[in-house]
């Protein structure tokens, strides 16, 4: 039986793991696989958290690498091209569909579809 699951923060980078996983994680860190979610706090994804969220995704990535990434836009209900010149720059670093936007608000994905983004990149 697996031990209850738990948090590892690096930055704004969450991954839940199980117990038992941990030491293959870290052995998978070493090597440069991951596989992490980007979890959005504010609401809104204006030009100044869009910036920050700019800066916590290069410096995690820039230390930890990645070989899929996964914006979680739950609870999101604005982006400005900030945060679309974001996502393209996160799905450049990483393999063709590597890279994914999910829980995407209706109206959001609207933006994408207008950016012709939701061809280039995976949103759901």
């Amino acid at each position: 039986m697996k031990a209850s699951a738990r948090t590892i923060s690096q930055g704004n980078i969450i991954k839940t793991t199980d117990r038992e996983d941990e030491e293959h994680d870290r052995m998978q860190n070493r090597q440069g696989i991951r596989d992490d979610v980007l979890p959005f706090p504010d609401k809104k994804m204006d030009t100044i958290a869009s910036t920050d969220a700019d800066k916590t995704f290069l410096k995690s990535f820039s230390e930890f690498g990645a070989v899929n990434i996964v914006f979680d836009m739950e609870g999101v209900n604005y982006v400005t091209s900030g945060f679309l010149r974001l996502c393209v720059s996160a799905a450049g670093k990483v393999e063709r569909g590597r890279f994914s936007v999910i829980n995407t608000d209706p109206q959001i994905m609207k933006v994408y579809k207008i950016a012709g983004l939701d061809t280039v990149l995976n949103v759901s």
